[in-house]
C-alpha cells in the first residue's frame, strides 16, 4: 500500500509590513461643498413717472435687462404742455416787471406833484405804495410759475438713480402715464443673496460662529 511522501520541516517566516511615516502639519485648505440654491435680489426700486404725460422714449436697456449707469436717461415723458406753460410763465414775469416799472414811474410823478402843493409827506396811497406792492407780488408769483414749469419739465426725464439693471418693464411708448405710475422695476448692483440649504456635516466644515458671536466668513461660489 502506497503512502504519501513525508513533508520535511517547514520554516515560517514572520511578515513585517512596510509602512511610511508622515508627520502631520496643521494648515488651511479649501473645502468644496456641492449644494443647490435660489438667487434672490436684495431689493428692487420702482422707476415711477413724476409728471403726467405720454411716454415718448424708453431706453433699450430696460427691454434687454442690460446694465445702466447712475444718471443715465431711462425714459422720457412728453413735455410739450410744460414747455408751453414755461413760455407763458416767462411772459408773465416780463409783463409784471414792466407793470412794476410803470407803477414806479407813476409813483415818482405823484410824489413830485404832492410836494408842489404841500410840505407834508405824501400818504401811502398818494405815493402809490399799494400799487407797487401788488406789482412786486405779481413778479414773485410769475417767477414761481416759471420755477414750477421748469420743475415739471425736469420731471419728464426719468434718470437712473443708481448703477443697476431692469428686472421688469411695466410701460410702453405711447402709453399715458399718471404721476406715480410704475415704468420699470430696477435692481441695484449691490449684490445678490443665494439661499443654500446645508446639512449638519456641511455646516461643521464651514466653522460658523456660535450663537451670539460674529465673525467674518469668506465663501467663494462657483455658478454653473
Amino acid at each position: 500500500m502506497a503512502t504519501a511522501p513525508e513533508l520535511g520541516e517547514q520554516k515560517i517566516e514572520a511578515y513585517v509590513p512596510r509602512i511610511n511615516v508622515v508627520t502631520a502639519n496643521v494648515s488651511d485648505y479649501q473645502i468644496s461643498i456641492e449644494a443647490f440654491g435660489v438667487t434672490q435680489s436684495q431689493g428692487n426700486i420702482a422707476l415711477m413717472a413724476k409728471a403726467p404725460g405720454e411716454l415718448i422714449e424708453l431706453n433699450d436697456k430696460l427691454r434687454r435687462g442690460a446694465n445702466f449707469k447712475k444718471g443715465e436717461v431711462l425714459a422720457s415723458v412728453d413735455a410739450s404742455d410744460f414747455t408751453q406753460n414755461l413760455a407763458i410763465a416767462q411772459a408773465a414775469v416780463a409783463q409784471a416787471q414792466a407793470k412794476l416799472s410803470l407803477e414806479q414811474a407813476a409813483a415818482e410823478l405823484a410824489v413830485k406833484d404832492w410836494q408842489r402843493i404841500s410840505q407834508e409827506p405824501p400818504s401811502d396811497v398818494t405815493a402809490h405804495k399799494p400799487q407797487l406792492t401788488l406789482a412786486a407780488a405779481a413778479i414773485q408769483t410769475a417767477k414761481a410759475q416759471v420755477a414750477l414749469a421748469e420743475l415739471n419739465m425736469s420731471r419728464c426725464t426719468l434718470v437712473a438713480p443708481f448703477d443697476g439693471r431692469a428686472l421688469k418693464l411695466n410701460a410702453e411708448v405711447g402709453q399715458w402715464l399718471s404721476p406715480g405710475a410704475i415704468v420699470a422695476a430696477l435692481l441695484p448692483n449691490t449684490g445678490t443673496e443665494i439661499n443654500i440649504p446645508l446639512n449638519l456635516k456641511q455646516l461643521r466644515l464651514l466653522n460658523l460662529p456660535t450663537s451670539g458671536e460674529c465673525a467674518a466668513l469668506n465663501v467663494y461660489v462657483e455658478l454653473p
